[in-house]
């Protein structure tokens, strides 16, 4: 009975996807591009639970490599760092992916995709892709049209300079404790650098964002009527996402659930609980006209209220402020840690560029200290610091790129 249940199911999927490929062809061929046929979208989430799954053994790790590289090399995420231009080189420009789940157009020529960009109106972002990200609510990833407009008019302005000089001074600070803290092993060394620019990123969002302050190796207890502290909370909640985005919130604290489900639960309660608060006591402040800190979340707030106030438009609801505040924090922890792990990757890998760094360092900051002195003084003096980011030139030596 088993037997045959499954053997229904497996005919029933294969009929559907099967279905699905050929109604996606038949739509890929109106836009006139190189067509790649896919069995599996790589953001189809069972296959990226079995994907992942498969990691898990030696054995099946290596028939996985060996199969997906000849038969589904667009089947799985971070396939576009894995093949770069080769692919393009082999099929074009710009081609159309096709699978039973969607429809996708793979561009890499720049005017093109200038002109997709600025055509906001005509390429509408899928809705669905974005979904799983309103899990503390509506946000500027998951908004489109003048509901985006709206997102996009009351967060902009929070990003600003003095914003700028908050980050500055605490990227400085926590940077001076991380090396404290290296410096500790000896000539042994660590082996937990991209951990450690985790946690140092995650503490200058959290310290410019919600005035939440935390020393480098902070143990610090979850306060009276909590269950964790705010870092852990949010800490682990970036850690465990994929699972956020799999199961509904509600769901991760059932008993039944395994417990790191459950821990995560638990996270994202904490986290609602201490927004819930932060929010609280900046609308208290806002009606005290004063500010005790610059943040993003105060930011927001002054400007969600301002727009409600002046009633040209409807400002932000709380759900909403919670919901770019999270967007905020998961936009600029990842990228941004793993921005300075490679940077000290590559000096430690190039000596030459590292000490060439470290002149301009000597020169600009002289005898200002760890602190960093003046933002709006030392930053834009920093112009060697600025091209710190590289990239291997044909294997042999880097190729520096300013930035912008």
């Amino acid at each position: 009975m088993l037997w045959t249940l499954l053997l229904v199911l497996t005919a029933t999927w294969t009929t559907w996807s099967c279905v699905a490929l050929y109604r996606n062809y038949k739509l890929a061929r109106m836009i006139n591009l190189p067509i790649i046929l896919e069995p599996v979208s790589s953001l189809n989430i069972p296959w990226l639970i079995f994907n992942q799954l498969l990691k898990l053994h030696p054995l099946l790790s290596k028939f996985r490599d060996r199969f997906i590289r000849r038969y589904m090399r667009f089947s799985y995420m971070g396939w576009q760092f894995d093949l770069g231009w080769r692919v393009h080189e082999e099929i074009g420009p710009a081609f159309v992916l096709v699978s039973p789940g969607m429809v996708q157009v793979v561009v890499a020529d720049t005017a093109a995709a200038c002109d997709i960009l600025a055509r906001r109106k005509d390429f509408i972002k899928p809705a669905m892709l974005y979904e799983g990200l309103k899990v503390f609510g509506p946000n500027l990833n998951t908004a489109e049209g003048e509901v985006w407009q709206r997102h996009r008019r009351l967060t902009a302005p929070s990003f600003n300079e003095k914003i700028s000089s908050s980050v500055w001074r605490e990227a400085m600070r926590q940077s001076e404790q991380m090396l404290a803290y290296w410096k500790s092993f000896g000539p042994a060394g660590v082996a937990s650098t991209v951990d450690d620019t985790a946690t140092l990123t995650l503490h200058v969002l959290t310290a410019c964002g919600f005035d939440v302050r935390n020393d480098f190796h902070d143990t610090t207890a979850a306060p009276k009527g909590h269950q964790l502290s705010y870092r852990s909370a949010i800490m682990l909640i970036l850690r465990r996402l994929a699972l956020l985005l799999i199961f509904p919130m509600d769901s991760l604290s059932h008993p039944l659930m395994p417990k790191i489900c459950q821990e995560l639960g638990i996270a994202c309660k904490e986290f609602k609980s201490y927004v819930g608060e932060m929010l609280a006591k900046e609308r208290a402040l806002s009606k005290q006209q004063s500010r005790s800190s610059n943040t993003l979340l105060a930011n927001l707030v002054r400007a969600s209220d301002a727009e409600t106030n002046s009633k040209a438009s409807i400002g932000l609801s709380d759900q909403e402020i919670n919901g770019n505040m999270f967007i905020f924090t998961l936009a600029g922890h990842e990228t941004t840690a793993n921005t300075v792990a490679t940077a000290l990757f590559y000096l430690a890998r190039y000596p030459d560029y590292q000490e060439w760094m470290r002149e301009e360092l000597r020169h600009v900051l002289g005898d200002i200290g760890p602190d960093g002195g003046n933002y709006d003084e030392v930053f834009p003096r920093l112009k060697r610091c600025l091209a710190v980011m590289v990239s291997p030139d044909n294997g042999s030596a880097p190729a520096l790129t300013m930035t912008a």
